[in-house]
């Protein structure tokens, strides 16, 4: 299956370490340039979300 994701449970995943649930679950995720692009905003998040960004 195949799922599309934006900003907010992509976060709240990687705040609880558990960001590979949704690859588990789901197999492949896709995510807009635009959610990209704010998950990489370094003015709005700290250094451990912004070292999962490449993930995607």
């Amino acid at each position: 299956m195949i799922v599309v994701c934006n900003t907010t449970p992509i976060l709240s995943l990687l705040k609880i370490n558990c960001l590979n649930l949704l690859e588990k679950m789901f197999g492949q995720i896709f995510i807009s340039e635009g959610v990209f692009l704010e998950l990489i905003a370094k003015d709005k998040h700290d250094e451990e979300i912004l070292k999962y960004a490449n993930e995607f």
